[in-house]
């Protein structure tokens, strides 16, 4: 996670909820992460599913407008990463308990993101080939450096 060098991380609705919704108290972290990202230090990905879900879950808390904004904001922040069959397959056949998160860990994988940010970790265990950090502990590795 050099700062030479910009880190591609893959970022997990929970910590995206954290800084539309201004989710105490994670909202200091999700904001340290997208004001990296911003200023180009770091560069985010998610998914369709993620951006679904997001929108869904906004539109319960703000009017449409609102929420269309926020997701037009998110969409000049990150790059959405393709979610095809073969993913889903991969998916289905793992031994994730959740299929969402399954299906974020082989996108991420899928597309060569070598880190997923997640307030979740315990729902990556399973995870083998991309590196799973909360918030906390990824702006903690990457300021050390």
């Amino acid at each position: 996670m050099s700062k030479k060098g910009v880190s591609h991380i893959f970022i997990d609705a929970d910590v995206i909820l954290d800084l539309l919704c201004q989710r105490e108290p994670h909202v200091e972290q999700a904001v340290k992460l997208f004001t990296r990202i911003e200023n180009e230090e770091l560069r985010g990905y998610t998914s369709p599913v993620i951006m679904a879900n997001l929108f869904y879950l906004l539109r319960k808390q703000y009017s449409r407008t609102q929420a269309t904004q926020f997701m037009q904001k998110l969409c000049l922040l990150l790059s959405i990463v393709p979610v095809n069959q073969r993913i889903i397959q991969q998916a289905l056949t793992s031994n994730f308990t959740d299929i969402e998160d399954a299906i974020q860990y082989y996108a991420a994988k899928e597309s060569d993101i070598p880190i997923l940010v997640t307030r979740n970790t315990k729902d990556y265990r399973n995870a083998k080939q991309v590196r799973v950090y909360s918030p906390t502990e990824f702006l903690a590795l990457y300021t050390e450096e």
